[in-house]
């Protein structure tokens, strides 16, 4: 049978290697989340071993390498973080994108729900259109069917509002109509998830419901180019803002072998990013739906442009997801003062 030294001797050497890794890169911010999540938990190990050691009175020796090993890990654990300067550039251009793709999965459970919900709608609505206001409202069918039954011109859709308040003012209103539909999302993820699944569904069955009347009416490629626009970053921006809160609500679900309010301040930092990150999104998104969408005459006026604006500023959006933290690297380089992989 082995010592207890032996049992746990790796485990004290693992914890000795990211503490060093901490002193000599300047802190924890320099250690990735799954290894500030792994320094959590052995160092509540460590501490257990010390506190057995010394009830079972094992040899001196042991109990003073355990103090001592106690001693550093409590001083990273716990030390006062630095100040540091907010550097926007770095943050969007690195930690963004960085972020994502740490939360891939989240997007990816979101984005399938979004399919989901949105294919249902569609093909409800499509061979019923009664569906419509059970999954949105008699007003928002009328609305839709009104405009085309009157019009083949995408832009024309959004003519009243734009006219009503101006070009400026209906983007601003849309930028923060839909931050404020991204902090709700987020939000909600505090019911452990079950709050941004449900609102998030009903956007898709809503999306859906548009679609489905266009099909029924035979004009999908019409109500599609209407929404195509802005149509792409926007719902990709609230498919951000639901994963951020999935992952706030998941990690009440799941803390794993840290505590579940350890677990929550991680998943905190990386959804506050994520959602942080949609604000660039909701803003081009805003410009592009209240300056550009309601163009009902020139080159705006083809389904054609209209899907290629879609499709551009969606290859954009994901190249920058999935690379941007590559791509930017060389002009936003890490200093001392950057926050790690935390």
């Amino acid at each position: 049978m082995r010592t207890f030294v032996e049992r746990h001797k790796p485990t004290w050497e693992r914890l000795e290697a990211l503490l060093e890794r901490c002193h000599s890169a300047g802190g924890v911010s320099k250690l990735t989340s799954e290894e500030l999540c792994e320094l959590g938990s052995l160092y509540r190990q460590a501490a257990s071993h010390l506190a057995l050691a010394r009830t079972r009175d094992y040899h001196p020796e042991t109990i003073t390498y355990l103090n001592q090993l106690m001693g550093r890990a409590h001083g990273v654990v716990h030390a006062r973080r630095r100040g540091r300067s907010v550097r926007l550039g770095y943050f969007f251009g690195i930690e963004v994108p960085a972020t994502f793709k740490k939360c891939v999965r989240y997007f990816a459970v979101c984005a399938a729900l979004l399919i989901a919900g949105t294919t249902i709608g569609a093909l409800a609505t499509a061979s019923n259109p009664g569906w419509a206001e059970i999954f949105t409202t008699p007003a928002f069918r009328a609305q839709v069917e009104n405009f085309l039954a009157e019009t083949n011109a995408p832009g024309e859709y959004f003519s009243d509002m734009s006219e009503t308040i101006g070009g400026p003012g209906f983007a601003g209103f849309l930028m923060t109509h839909n931050i404020k539909v991204a902090l709700i999302c987020f939000v909600a993820g505090i019911s452990f998830g079950l709050g941004t699944l449900y609102l998030l569904a009903g956007n898709s069955l809503m999306l859906g419901a548009a679609l489905g009347l266009g099909a029924y009416q035979g004009k999908l490629v019409t109500m599609g180019a209407v929404i195509v626009p802005h149509g792409v970053i926007e719902i990709s921006a609230i498919l951000l803002a639901a994963a951020a809160g999935l992952r706030f609500g998941y990690s009440l679900v799941n803390p794993g072998d840290m505590l579940r309010r350890d677990a929550l301040v991680i998943a905190a930092h990386e959804a506050v990013r994520l959602v942080a990150g949609t604000i660039p999104i909701f803003i081009t998104a805003g410009l592009i739906e209240g300056l550009i969408s309601p163009l009902a005459s020139g080159t705006l006026a083809t389904d054609i442009a209209r899907y290629a604006i879609g499709g551009l500023t969606g290859i954009t959006l994901y190249i920058y997801l999935f690379y941007g933290d590559h791509l930017f690297a060389r002009y936003f380089p890490e200093s001392p003062e950057s926050p790690g992989d935390t």
